[in-house]
């Protein structure tokens, strides 16, 4: 009876008790959750391995994509942390868009597309001027003498290669984020539609100090570029392929409870947006539906009142997400 008296007098009290086995159970969850990460992520970088180490030709460019990261610390890490290492374990080539303010994303889109627009009608352009000289050349008697002599291999501009295109159908846009998906369809919809804006520059002449007086006003008020369906490309323009990755966005104290949910259950997240990175390393894509459009809906990064006092000054692009059928139906999205 002794011996267990004096056992009981070393043990820690009721509380210490509880508290260290709450800390006990706590760093369990989370050392289980981080090893069951690292292996589903390991498990992924091995998949992606494969397309690493298929052989290319030299003359063949490197796959690419554009990556657009809404403008919040969670889009950002969750790219780092759940996307970067797949598509570096692809060794796919990527270029990183990360906006700082709403708006920039649906801009760069926009002119991407006018880009791809441009050079599609330049094409289109070319392609009937050599048809229409290769049928006055056939109508010609120099056609009994002599072959057509401008069927010659397309000619390749090297610094353009070595710069890039400026547009290219095999450059898929990926968005991460409820806020970067939203405005990568609208960014769309306006290249589609829209006629490409003349710069501020150009079209006024404006002095420098007025310049330096409207950089200090403030930000620009959001300008849309006027619609027609005259202006909707060809059908031998393709549109990029898309795809759309959750970076959830909890704000405020309210959301320290969903947070630290997500912080001890990362597995998850590794395991859904990790299949999303591998899907877009193989490349496999689907059609767009009209479902897709809400995507991260409930993600949203600013409240709806923030939004309304930003609107009213006209600084930030509308919130809604709109793209017309005829886009939906020619736009692909990579599996989810």
């Amino acid at each position: 009876m002794n011996y267990l008296t004096a056992i009981r007098s070393k043990l820690p009290s009721r509380n210490w008790l509880i508290f260290l086995g709450s800390v006990a159970s706590i760093t369990s969850v989370i050392a289980y959750d981080s090893k069951k990460c690292s292996d589903i992520k390991a498990e992924y970088k091995l998949k992606a391995k494969e397309i690493a180490d298929q052989p290319l030709n030299t003359s063949d460019p490197v796959r690419k994509l554009i990556i657009y990261i809404a403008p919040t610390e969670l889009a950002r890490w969750s790219f780092k942390r759940h996307v970067k290492p797949v598509l570096d374990a692809a060794a796919l080539d990527y270029e990183i868009f990360d906006a700082s303010r709403p708006g920039r994303i649906q801009k760069s889109v926009r002119e991407r597309i006018w880009d791809g627009k441009d050079i599609q009608k330049e094409s289109d352009e070319k392609s009937a001027l050599l048809e229409l000289q290769k049928k006055k050349f056939n109508e010609s008697w120099w056609s009994l003498l002599f072959p057509y002599p401008f069927d010659q291999v397309e000619e390749v501009d090297i610094m353009e290669r070595a710069r890039g295109p400026r547009y290219s159908s095999d450059i898929g846009l990926v968005a991460i984020g409820r806020d970067a998906w939203r405005e990568l369809l609208n960014g769309i919809e306006e290249g589609s539609f829209g006629d490409r804006l003349i710069p501020e520059d150009t079209a006024t002449n404006t002095s420098d100090a007025e310049k330096t007086k409207d950089a200090k006003s403030g930000p620009k008020p959001w300008v849309k570029p006027t619609c027609s369906d005259d202006n909707f490309p060809t059908d031998s323009f393709k549109f990029p392929p898309i795809a759309y990755i959750p970076a959830k966005n909890l704000e405020g104290m309210s959301s320290l409870p969903g947070r630290f949910w997500d912080w001890i259950n990362e597995r998850k997240t590794m395991a859904a947006v990790g299949k999303l990175a591998l899907d877009i390393a193989f490349d496999k894509t689907r059609d767009l539906t009209k479902d897709d459009l809400n995507l991260g809906a409930e993600f949203e990064s600013t409240s709806a009142a923030k939004v309304a006092v930003k609107q009213e000054r006209d600084e930030v692009p509308p919130m809604e997400v709109t793209v017309s059928g005829r886009i939906i139906e020619r736009l692909k999205v990579y599996t989810a």
